[in-house]
């Protein structure tokens, strides 16, 4: 399993930009904010092809999403979708339970689909 690793390594095209493998501790921001809005930090990595195909899993432990979209508004930056859709539907706390963009005195955590 190693020399197989080891040989993909080689073979793999090299990279025309400062990319690299994620690590535990990488901070993450909002996309489009040119790294001014930190959302969560990388707990774990799982190793490089330790699901058997070439993706990275990672967990992460990310903000709530109240000061996050503040921030997003703040900046001119365009809100996520499901935040317009939730706006939209004009509904004072009956939105989907799913979603986790008005905050309650809950975990803040996203049910499944």
């Amino acid at each position: 399993a190693l020399r197989s690793f080891q040989q993909m390594q080689q073979e793999a095209d090299p990279l025309a930009n400062d990319t690299r493998q994620p690590r535990a501790g990488d901070k993450l921001y909002a996309l489009g904010s040119s790294e001014k809005i930190q959302v969560g930090t990388l707990t774990s990595v799982a190793e490089p092809n330790g699901t058997g195909d070439r993706t990275t899993i990672a967990m992460a432990m990310i903000r709530r999403p109240g000061p996050i979209l503040k921030a997003i508004k703040d900046m001119g930056l365009d809100p996520p979708r499901w935040w317009e859709a939730d706006d939209l539907d004009g509904n004072e706390g009956d939105s989907d339970p799913r979603n986790i963009a008005k905050e309650t005195d809950d975990s803040g955590i996203m049910m499944p689909p």
